[in-house]
């Protein structure tokens, strides 16, 4: 009781759970994810901290005002996290999702360990689909003014995606891409089995396009 009067003043939910208590528990979260060792239990570890920040986010994130939790990663400064946990706080849109990210200097690339955040974005706020046309779609729909922004939203859908993305768009039109769309999209085109000629050029385009760059994360190809 007396430790929880150092406390007195902080915002807290409903349920007691302190704002800075909430970020430092999903900062932990990610920062113990990336550093489990290599081993026969790691997956089974890593899926543990996935359920366990899917429950913060779900479960005491949402009830958590929109401007307070604003506020708080404002203070601090942006992360990623930070930004993911914003889509929880009832807004029904990206735009403080995607500013706080791009603030927080943390890139978004194939990388699973970087795509990671994306994984949590609230699912109430992504588009229902699977296509890469559909995504682009929605995307553009949003009418963001910037690349940074149309990049970062396009890529983080795609991270966030639990099925196979499709591709459905004349390969002309994939030749010219940002290098991280280029690299995405190279990501899952890797994934796919039974690949054409054409998949097999379009691949060679996005190897050209990310070589040299931050998203340039191969090794041979």
């Amino acid at each position: 009781m007396r430790e929880a009067a150092v406390y007195a003043g902080t915002r807290s939910t409903d349920n007691g759970s302190s704002l800075i208590g909430l970020w430092n528990k999903i900062h932990e979260n990610a920062v113990f994810w990336m550093n489990i060792p290599i081993g026969s239990e790691r997956e089974n570890d890593l899926s543990l901290l996935d359920d366990a920040i899917a429950s913060i986010v779900t479960s005491s994130i949402t009830k958590v005002e929109y401007n307070h939790w604003h506020g708080l990663c404002s203070a601090a400064g942006w992360t990623s996290y930070g930004a993911i946990a914003l889509s929880w706080c009832g807004v029904p849109a990206f735009a403080g999702v995607w500013s706080g990210w791009l603030g927080s200097g943390f890139p978004l690339d194939r990388l699973r360990e970087f795509a990671r955040p994306a994984r949590f974005i609230n699912p109430a706020l992504l588009p229902q689909a699977d296509s890469l046309s559909g995504i682009a779609t929605w995307v553009k729909a949003q009418g963001y003014k910037d690349a940074a922004t149309y990049d970062l939203a396009l890529c983080a859908v795609i991270a966030a995606l639990k099925t196979p993305l499709i591709f459905d768009i004349e390969a002309e039109k994939l030749r010219k891409l940002s290098p991280q769309i280029s690299a995405f999209l190279k990501s899952r085109m890797l994934q796919k089995s039974g690949r054409n000629a054409e998949e097999e050029a379009l691949l060679e385009v996005w190897s050209t396009s990310v070589k040299g760059t931050e998203y340039d994360v191969w090794e041979g190809r």
